[in-house]
């Protein structure tokens, strides 16, 4: 199906990993399908949830580049260090018409040394392409961590 919704991969663009790590007040790379943000709902957007699930929107003007098979985006400069779910929700189409109900993507992203002991390799927290699973409704709290 040509219509489905996914993240194909991430990079920081401050750092150049692309294991999920990421830089506040940096710009981060989201490619995949389907991902312009567009639509009138009010979920529309792009939300970083954190390991409590404290759910933050970035503003507009933080996704730099809205396109259907990339975002970069402007990650808050005060982001504490943490695992965040990044959700993508769109009302995106292909088609002329946008999409009636809004629908989502998530990736775990992670901020600092969030995930165990300090002396833990990075690769530990290495990203793995899934589960990207795109949903026809965009959840507002999610607390489903990998």
């Amino acid at each position: 199906n040509a219509n489905v919704m996914y993240i194909l991969d991430v990079e920081d663009r401050n750092t150049g990993l692309k294991d999920g790590t990421a830089s506040p007040g940096r710009n981060f790379f989201v490619r995949g399908s389907h991902l312009k943000v567009v639509g009138s709902n009010e979920s529309v957007g792009v939300t970083l949830t954190d390991s409590k699930g404290v759910v933050r929107k970035l503003e507009d003007d933080e996704v730099s580049i809205n396109k259907p098979s990339e975002l970069t985006l402007l990650l808050p400069a005060d982001l504490a260090d943490d695992t965040y779910t990044l959700t993508v929700c769109t009302q995106y189409s292909q088609s002329a018409q946008l999409l009636k109900e809004p629908r989502s993507v998530s990736t775990t992203i992670v901020v600092g040394n969030s995930g165990g002991g300090g002396d833990r390799p990075e690769i530990e927290y290495a990203w793995s392409p899934l589960p990207y699973h795109a949903k026809p409704l965009c959840a507002v709290r999610q607390r489903h961590f990998a």
